[in-house]
């Protein structure tokens, strides 16, 4: 079965690790209830199912027509993502009364560590950076455009709707998990609601330690990494993270079967937790009087099954309709 980083953190007795990894989640909301699924050696290959083979009706003794699912072999490597962070132990002693300086400078490190794994979910791109993994727009871009729900017809973005939402989410079979939106787009769903009379529920998804709302009973979060200055390409579609004034929303869902993440199994891990984000103390540094503490994953994102995901593109600052 796959782990969430929610559900890995219970298994850890590395106060540390415990520490980052609530950290992380607090930054983004998404890796509470993502999956994780190890993964042995520095790739994941896997078979996507593309089309189906149906059965058919026949006429006793009818000869019985043989078919299979078509697929595509997918192969995602993982990435590193790193960084390290030192603490002068004269401060860590001193400074640790009321305290503790380690916790505090590490806690900081894992909010600025989910921030870029966050960025990197929504934009990360193998292609303008070999190094890095791909996000959701850039899977649904290369592999999966039948997933897109586009709003504009050209380079300048439109107002959106509930139908064009229910769209998107109708493209995810049977139905997504969550739902991703800015903060922008989640102010003019609500101010359309609220406009009907109704306003967003909330409720408490397992994963997630406070309330979210929901939209369609699907929780709806507010992901800080889209932007709302997205720009778009002649036909509307999604072309860069900045130099315009659009905005994605994008469904998911979330199991070891459709869209999850993938983390290197390491044999020497103590935990499940750090399975997903490793903390280590590198030591001390030969130049200073320092210990060096390390941030790490090795990871990627993976989408299984063609309708998995789905994105609502092109959407400006103007007022949601039905």
């Amino acid at each position: 079965m796959p782990l969430t980083l929610a559900e890995a953190d219970k298994y850890s007795t590395n106060q540390v690790a415990i520490g980052v990894a609530e950290q992380a989640i607090d930054a983004n909301p998404l890796l509470g209830l993502l999956p994780w699924v190890p993964v042995r050696g520095n790739a994941y290959q896997y078979q996507r199912q593309t089309g189906i083979s149906a059965p058919t009706f026949e006429a006793p003794n009818a000869v019985i027509t043989e078919g299979v699912p078509t697929t595509t072999q997918v192969i995602t490597p993982l990435k590193i993502l790193i960084g390290d962070a030192d603490i002068d132990k004269f401060l860590a002693i001193t400074r640790s009364k009321d305290q503790d300086i380690i916790a505090e400078v590490l806690a900081l490190k894992a909010a600025d560590f989910a921030d870029k794994l966050g960025d990197a979910f929504v934009y990360g791109s193998i292609d303008a950076d070999a190094d890095e993994f791909d996000g959701i727009h850039e899977i649904i871009a290369d592999d999966l455009t039948a997933q897109t729900v586009n709003i504009s017809a050209d380079a300048t973005p439109d107002p959106s709707s509930f139908t064009f939402l229910d769209q998107m989410i109708d493209l995810i079979r049977p139905r997504p998990d969550v739902l991703l939106a800015s903060r922008r787009s989640i102010r003019g769903i609500r101010k359309l609601a609220r406009a009907q009379g109704w306003d967003l529920a909330l409720s408490t998804p397992g994963g997630i330690n406070r309330p979210v709302m929901m939209y369609s009973d699907i929780p709806l979060l507010p992901c800080d990494f889209i932007t709302d200055t997205e720009l778009l390409t002649a036909g509307g579609l999604f072309s860069a993270k900045t130099g315009g004034t659009a905005s994605s929303i994008f469904g998911l869902r979330l199991a070891e079967e459709a869209f999850h993440g993938i983390s290197a199994d390491d044999p020497n891990a103590q935990d499940d937790l750090e399975r997903i984000i490793q903390i280590e103390q590198v030591g001390t540094l030969e130049t200073k009087d320092a210990n060096r503490w390390r941030v790490k994953a090795y990871c990627s994102l993976v989408a299984r099954q063609a309708q998995c995901v789905a994105q609502l593109t092109g959407i400006s600052s103007g007022d949601w309709t039905n």
